[in-house]
């Protein structure tokens, strides 16, 4: 009776009375699937497995409110206001009221709103001349959404994770109705996010074990097609281990984008997105997203400039979670890293970098948990960066720091240009992050970068010419590693916070430091804090490549999967 109200056409309560009161079963037949069981409407059911049995709605109607001062106290406004209705033969479909009596609203379906509102307005005409009853406001472009099931009765937290669902997919709820029976919980929302709240709540209820993420990935170079590539080898153990099911919906490179709500064929996307894609145009694929209101959406930026980082706020604003490797919206301005981390906590959505450092190594979710415990860093130290700790390590047993560079970039460790590895900037932009992530207010410029190549070979004109002037920065790093050696140590680039002042520097280091017995490209930090003060908390591991950084991703992935719960 409740669902055939609410949209479901095919029953009629007046027809099923009389079966009803002589508790005659009904069972509803599909006549384009005969050989389908049906369903079957009893006057008591047995328990199943959900204690919701349907979603229903009316598509469109029209909300109207009454609110005033001097309604509260007053006997005989609710007779008033449906009274002068009924007269004129309005049908109210869902009724609400605040306990404080400040307020009542209502829903008709569109074509009784502006009646309704002169009429009730004629009604109280002095109230609202005295300014005791405000004018009466309407509302158009509303859905009402009922959750209805007969196991609802008694059954704690079904109202919770009704509203926790639409809220952390940014669906706000105007008006709320249950009555005392517990059958039915009716929702009025925007008409524009009712398909979008039908798909949210049909997970959420009937879907719980395998929750549907809708990712829109924007950047499938080494870092994105390695994660595509992942999400293939990895779905079906994400499916039965973690019961969640990952589903790129958009793609965009360069050049083209694609889109399928259904989910692109990750086997062929390289194909699809080359032969069936639009022209690529970030204004436009932004708004995609936002119009197809696909319940948990997550956008994957892997790209490494700042083209999509300038819409992150209107991302997250959208009340889509967003993932990526890429630095840049954390390392600008101090305000703009505040002002991302306070919209995604407004829009109760999440905002997930934890491969902007290390890669997969859990470098920034233990830092946060550190933090979040109330504990104060005192010190972090660390070698962030794959290509300089490989170059570094590669001095123990290499004599030629220029032939060391070269080998790092025939492996695939340095950027296309070396220089922007040996600069140090990613470095520090690192450190920055893990700074901030500490609570402190700090920004690029305050760090001290120590040089690691000369003026001369960082203003090289060509790639072969910054070879040819590295080599004459050969003799300052061979001195500076037999200074080293002579002390039994070895020379490592180090990124340091303490005391208020962040620096990058070449370290000289003994055995006895945590950094010594790095090996390749790993990645290293040590943080010193009120709690880990005699021995800091380091992590230690591989923390570069694109394999590695799409595991990374994933995670994050994962973590907000258990966030939508």
């Amino acid at each position: 009776m409740e669902m055939s109200h609410f949209g479901a056409k095919v029953i009629h309560p007046p027809t099923m009375r009389p079966a009803l009161n002589k508790n005659i079963p009904i069972r509803i037949r599909n006549t384009f699937n005969p050989l389908f069981e049906g369903t079957v409407v009893v006057e008591r059911g047995t328990r199943g497995m959900f204690s919701v049995k349907g979603i229903s709605s009316i598509d469109d109607i029209t909300l109207l409110s009454i609110t005033g001062s001097g309604m509260i106290g007053v006997v005989g406004i609710a007779s008033r206001i449906f009274g002068a209705l009924a007269k004129r033969n309005i049908n109210v479909i869902l009724i609400t009221q605040a306990s404080s009596e400040h307020s009542v609203c209502f829903a008709v379906m569109p074509h009784y709103g502006q009646p309704a509102k002169e009429y009730i307005e004629e009604e109280f005409k002095w109230e609202i001349r005295d300014g005791m009853i405000d004018e009466v406001l309407v509302e158009d472009g509303m859905s009402i959404i009922a959750v209805v099931g007969e196991d609802m009765r008694h059954t704690p937290g079904i109202s919770g994770r009704v509203f926790q669902s639409l809220g952390k997919n940014g669906i706000n709820i105007i008006a709320i109705a249950q009555g005392s029976s517990e059958l039915n919980i009716s929702l009025v929302i925007q008409k524009e996010f009712l398909k979008k709240a039908l798909n949210v709540l049909h997970n959420s209820l009937f879907l719980s074990k395998h929750k549907t993420l809708n990712l829109f990935m924007i950047g499938p170079g080494m870092v994105g097609s390695a994660f595509l590539k992942l999400i293939v080898e990895r779905n079906n153990y994400v499916a039965e281990h973690v019961h969640a099911k990952i589903n790129v919906v958009g793609l965009m490179n360069s050049r083209n984008m694609f889109f399928d709500d259904e989910g692109i064929d990750l086997k062929n996307w390289k194909k699809i997105l080359k032969n069936s894609g639009s022209d690529s145009d970030i204004e436009k694929y932004i708004e995609m997203m936002k119009e197809m209101k696909l319940p948990n959406s997550i956008l994957v930026d892997c790209t490494a400039a700042d083209l999509v980082v300038n819409h992150y706020l209107k991302i997250i604003n959208s009340s889509i979670s967003i993932v990526t490797p890429n630095k840049i919206a954390n390392t600008r301005s101090h305000e703009q890293f505040v002002a991302l981390k306070d919209a995604a906590v407004r829009r109760n959505v999440q905002f997930r970098y934890g491969t902007n450092v290390g890669s997969a190594l859990p470098i920034i979710n233990t830092l946060k948990d550190i933090v979040s415990s109330g504990d104060e860093i005192i010190k972090i130290e660390g070698v962030f960066s794959g290509t300089l700790s490989f170059i570094f390590n590669s001095l123990k047993e290499k004599e030629s720091f220029s032939e060391v560079v070269k080998i790092a970039q025939e492996r695939g460790y340095t950027e296309p240009d070396p220089r922007d590895d040996l600069k140090g900037l990613d470095m520090a932009r690192k450190l920055l992050i893990l700074i901030r992530e500490s609570g402190i207010r700090f920004e690029l410029k305050d760090i001290e970068i120590e040089k690691i190549i000369s003026p001369e070979s960082e203003n090289a004109a060509s790639i072969d010419e910054f070879y040819e002037k590295l080599k004459n920065d050969d003799k300052k790093i061979i001195e500076m590693k037999k200074k080293a050696a002579a002390q039994e140590c070895v020379l490592c680039y180090i990124a340091t916070y303490e005391s208020g002042k962040a620096s990058l520097s070449i370290k000289e280091i003994d055995k006895r430091h945590p950094f010594y017995n790095l090996a390749d490209s790993e990645n290293i930090v040590a943080f010193t804090s009120k709690n880990y003060w005699k021995n800091p908390l380091t992590i230690k591991g591989q923390g570069a490549g694109a394999d590695f950084t799409a595991v990374g991703i994933l995670s994050d992935i994962l973590r907000i999967s258990n966030y939508f719960g």
